[in-house]
C-alpha cells in the first residue's frame, strides 16, 4: 500500500489515512492534552506525510514514521502557541463530549459494563496524571511504547534518538510501567474512545425509536432545530421543508437513528465503516442550522435559510439558500450559492465558488494555499471581502452598481482588471499591488497573494 501511495495512488493514501488516523490522533491528544488541537495536529500530520511519502524508505516503519511527524507537529504547535487548519470533523472527542461521530457496526461488538467503564476511566485518569508530570519528549517515548506498542528501534526512528537514549528514557520511567492491569485498562478505554459508539439516553434526550437503527427515521420537533451529523464518506443531502419533523433516509447500507436533546438533533449512523458508497437524505424544518463533519463524503445543503457549517477533508460541498456558511476543507471543492449572510471558506487546495445575494452587504473571508476563488455579488455599504492565498487565483465578479475600495498586494501575481477601475500601483519592499476605488467606495475589498493573480470583472460578463 505504501509503494502504491508513493507512486501517486490517491486511493492507497486514503487507505493509509483511514488505517492510521485513530492512533495518530490519540498520540497528538496525549501530547497536547487538547482534543480540538489534536484534531488539527492530526490533519497537519497527514498533509505533511502526503508530501513527504517518497522519503519513507522502509514501508514497514510507516506507523513510527507517521507518529514521528505527529510529534514534530505538536512541538511546533506548542512553540508557536497557535493551531493549524481545524479538523474537528475527524471525530475525536472534545472535552466533556461523550458522544461519537457514528454508531458502531452491528457486528456483535459488546460494550463495556458500567463497572468496567468506570475502572477504565479511573485508570486513564491516573495514567494521564502521571504523563502530565513528564517532559514532552519523555511522554512521547512512553506513549509510543505503552500505547502504540512500538519496539525500541521504532521509537528511536520516530523520535530521532539513538537506541541507548530510548532505553535510558524508558528505564527511568519503570515505575509507570509496573502496573500492567491498570495500563491495559487505560489503553482499552482510550482505544474505545476512538471507536464510534452510541450515546446513553440518561440526560433527558429521546430517540426516535428504541428499535435498532433502520433505513428510515422520523422525529417530530417544535420548529427549527440544530442538526448535527458526523460520518466518513458517501453522500449527504439536507433540504428544508414546511413540516415540523426531521426525516432521514439511508440507501446503500447501514441504518440511521435520530435523537433530540433541547433544540439539537443528532443523526447517528450504524455500520460506521460501511457507509462508503451510501447516501443519506435529510429533510428538516425551514430555519434549521446544520453542522456536518466528514472525511470524504460529498455534501449538499439546500434552502435551510439558516447557518451551515461543514468540515471535510476531501469531500465536495454545495450549499444554497443559507443565511451564513462556514466551510473548511483540505482538497474538496466548495460552492456557496445565494448566501444572505457572512461566508467563511478555508481550503488548502480545493476550489471555491461563492455567490452572495443582497443589496451589497456581502461578508466573505477566504483563505487557501493553492485553491482558487470565484466570487460574484454586489459590494456596497457594509460589504467586506477578505481573500488571502499563496498560489491560488482570485476572480471577483462584481455587480455594476458596486461601490468599494480595493487593496491588492502580491509578490509575483498579476492583476487583470475588466471592471474598469481607476487604480494606482503600490510597492512595498518585494511586494507590489494596487489600490482603487469604485463609485463612493462604501465597501471594502482586501486581497493578498504570493503568486496568485487577481481578476476583476462585472457580473454577467
Amino acid at each position: 500500500m505504501v509503494l502504491r501511495a508513493q507512486a501517486g495512488d490517491a486511493e492507497a493514501f486514503r487507505v493509509i489515512f483511514e488505517a492510521h488516523l485513530a492512533p495518530v490522533r490519540r498520540f497528538c491528544r496525549d501530547l497536547l492534552r487538547d482534543p480540538a488541537a489534536a484534531d488539527e495536529a492530526a490533519q497537519e500530520t497527514f498533509v505533511r506525510a502526503n508530501g513527504r511519502l517518497g522519503s519513507l524508505r522502509e514501508p514497514a516503519l510507516l506507523s513510527s514514521w507517521l507518529l514521528g511527524i505527529a510529534r514534530l507537529v505538536t512541538l511546533e504547535q506548542r512553540r508557536r502557541g497557535l493551531w493549524l487548519v481545524p479538523l474537528s470533523w475527524l471525530g475525536a472527542r472534545r472535552a466533556g463530549d461523550q458522544e461519537a461521530a457514528e454508531e458502531p457496526a452491528d457486528d456483535g461488538d459488546t460494550a463495556a459494563t458500567p463497572e468496567q467503564a468506570l475502572l477504565g476511566k479511573e485508570a486513564e485518569r491516573a495514567l494521564e496524571g502521571a504523563l502530565a508530570t513528564l517532559s514532552v519528549d519523555r511522554r512521547a517515548a512512553l506513549l509510543l511504547r505503552l500505547d502504540h506498542g512500538l519496539g525500541y528501534p521504532e521509537i528511536g526512528a520516530a523520535l530521532g534518538w539513538p537506541l541507548s537514549k530510548v532505553k535510558n528514557e524508558l528505564s527511568a520511567r519503570a515505575v509507570l510501567a509496573a502496573d500492567p492491569p491498570r495500563r491495559a485498562s487505560a489503553r482499552a478505554e482510550r482505544q474505545r474512545d476512538d471507536r464510534p459508539r452510541e450515546e446513553e439516553d440518561d440526560d433527558g434526550s429521546r430517540d426516535a425509536s428504541d428499535a435498532p437503527a433502520a433505513r428510515k427515521a422520523t422525529l417530530a420537533v417544535m420548529g427549527p432545530v440544530r442538526l448535527r451529523l458526523s460520518l466518513q464518506s458517501g453522500r449527504v443531502s439536507v433540504s428544508a421543508t414546511g413540516k415540523q419533523e426531521v426525516d432521514a433516509t439511508v440507501s446503500g447500507g447501514g441504518g440511521v437513528r435520530l435523537s433530540l436533546s433541547g433544540d439539537r438533533v443528532e443523526v447517528r449512523l450504524s455500520g460506521a465503516g460501511r457507509h462508503r458508497d451510501g447516501r443519506l437524505r435529510l429533510e428538516v424544518p425551514k430555519g434549521t442550522a446544520v453542522e456536518l463533519e466528514t472525511l470524504s463524503a460529498d455534501v449538499e445543503v439546500e434552502g435551510t435559510g439558516a447557518e451551515v457549517r461543514v468540515h471535510t477533508l476531501s469531500g465536495d460541498v454545495r450549499v444554497s439558500g443559507c443565511a451564513a456558511a462556514t466551510l473548511e476543507t483540505v482538497s474538496g471543492d466548495l460552492e456557496v450559492e445565494g448566501a444572505t449572510g457572512p461566508v467563511r471558506v478555508h481550503t488548502v487546495s480545493g476550489e471555491a465558488e461563492v455567490s452572495q445575494e443582497g443589496p451589497g452587504q456581502s461578508q466573505l473571508e477566504f483563505e487557501s494555499t493553492s485553491g482558487d476563488l470565484r466570487w460574484s455579488g454586489a459590494c456596497g455599504q457594509g460589504c467586506r471581502l477578505d481573500a488571502q492565498t499563496l498560489s491560488g487565483n482570485l476572480r471577483l465578479a462584481l455587480a455594476p452598481q458596486s461601490g468599494f475600495e480595493l487593496s491588492f498586494s502580491t509578490r509575483s501575481g498579476e492583476v487583470h482588471d475588466r471592471f474598469g477601475l481607476t487604480a494606482r500601483t503600490t510597492k512595498r519592499g518585494r511586494r507590489h499591488g494596487l489600490e482603487a476605488k469604485a463609485a463612493e467606495g462604501e465597501g471594502r475589498i482586501e486581497c493578498d497573494t504570493f503568486s496568485g493573480d487577481l481578476e476583476l470583472a462585472r457580473t454577467g460578463k
